[in-house]
């Protein structure tokens, strides 16, 4: 699991750099010592990350978009009852101007800040991940609010939040349905795992 994830997060950082699948299959296992269904499973997985990122991002942006049109249609409706309170001044709308300014101030304030978002999203090329998720990131900076008493504990969760799982690309042609770990039902709710080992552990654990 620790050695599927950092080929997995080396994947997503080349495939983002342009380099195509075909060709990073093949560095793939040639740098990791991998067979060619595992570098196929992994380099999938990454591209299914970029994938969702992508889409995410686009989300981002039409949200912005939508959010900046609206923000505007009411801005405007705002200064048209202003404007419709002085051609017709009374004692009861003119106290009311001074909250419609207020509250158009503020809208303008967020629109501004929503508009370099998403001026921001458009501009970015290269999608942002964090793997081992933000908020565990973000709470090396303040350790005993977040729990840790040293930065070395709070190391392990991060690395440990990385690494440890790994995924086997099904096959439905393969016996067991996948090429990495094959499942063959024995009886009942009773199954037996055989988990096929890359290249690099078989001088450990066999084949």
């Amino acid at each position: 699991g620790d050695v599927y994830q950092r080929i997995f997060r080396t994947c997503v950082r080349r495939l983002q750099d342009g380099k195509k699948k075909g060709q990073l299959i093949k560095d793939i296992q040639k740098e990791f010592d991998i067979e060619w269904h595992w570098a196929d499973t992994i380099i999938s997985a990454a591209q299914g990350t970029i994938d969702q990122l992508q889409a995410s991002k686009e989300n981002q942006i039409e949200e912005l978009e939508s959010d900046i049109k609206k923000g505007r249609s009411a801005v405007s409706e705002m200064i048209a009852d202003i404007e419709s309170r002085f051609e017709k001044p009374t004692r009861k709308n003119l106290p009311g101007i001074p909250k419609i300014l207020k509250g158009i101030k503020s809208k303008l304030e967020r629109l501004a800040s929503c508009q370099i978002k998403l001026v921001k999203l458009q501009r970015e090329k290269r999608l942002h991940v964090c793997f081992g998720t933000k908020k565990l990131f973000n709470a090396q900076h303040n350790l005993e609010a977040n729990g840790y008493s040293s930065h070395a504990s709070w190391l392990k969760d991060w690395r440990d939040a990385r690494s440890g799982n790994f995924q086997c690309k099904g096959d439905g042609n393969k016996v067991g349905r996948t090429r990495g770990l094959k499942i063959h039902h024995l009886e009942d709710d009773e199954f037996q795992c055989e988990f096929i080992v890359p290249k690099f552990m078989k001088k450990e654990f066999g084949d």
